[in-house]
């Protein structure tokens, strides 16, 4: 199989490379599990095929080789849109915030990525799901497996507070004899 289904195809294609077309031989894909009516032709190339079993021959002169079974694959899932929040956001003392994804759970043979969209941040990868130093700014997290990506969750972090400025104070009244 020279191509199995991806996360935006759901079908495979068989490639025959041996014997080479054009030496008079014609290549058969018939479907076994699901059983799918046989397909020929002369280029060796079967494509649009649904996830299975299939046998593949050659045949010239009126006879046939022995069968070829290739498995065409099912198509990987996308992965649900994560859950996750802003689990630390700017202080007086901490100009960056921390994004943590929750779900789905790490060690799951998942990773996760952080893209900043206002304003732009390159994207930031990671097995963990834990986002540290983020700027202030709207954030898109998504879950990949397999090659295939999730729908991106919007997270903001927001501006560090201001620091308030310094007090104006004087003192209105100073001790007297009897204060």
């Amino acid at each position: 199989v020279t191509a199995q289904p991806t996360c935006n195809t759901a079908t495979g294609t068989i490639t025959v490379s041996a014997p080479a077309p054009g030496t008079g031989v014609s290549y058969t894909v018939t479907g076994t599990n699901p059983v799918v009516a046989p397909q020929s032709n002369a280029t060796g190339v079967f494509s649009g095929l649904a996830p299975g079993v299939y046998s593949v021959t050659t045949s010239k002169s009126g006879c046939s080789s022995a069968a070829v079974s290739l498995t065409v694959n099912p198509q990987p899932t996308t992965p649900a849109a994560p859950t996750a929040s802003v689990t630390a956001q700017p202080t007086c003392n901490t100009a960056t915030g921390t994004i943590t994804v929750s779900a789905p759970a790490p060690g799951t043979g998942v990773s996760y990525t952080v893209t900043g969209t206002n304003p732009v941040v390159a994207p930031q990868s990671n097995a963990t799901g834990v986002f540290s130093g983020l700027a202030p700014g709207v954030y898109s997290v998504t879950t990949s497996k397999s090659g295939c990506t999730s729908a991106a969750v919007s997270l903001t972090v927001n501006p560090q507070p201001t620091t308030p400025a310094a007090p104006t104070a004087s003192v209105t009244a100073q001790p007297t004899c009897t204060t």
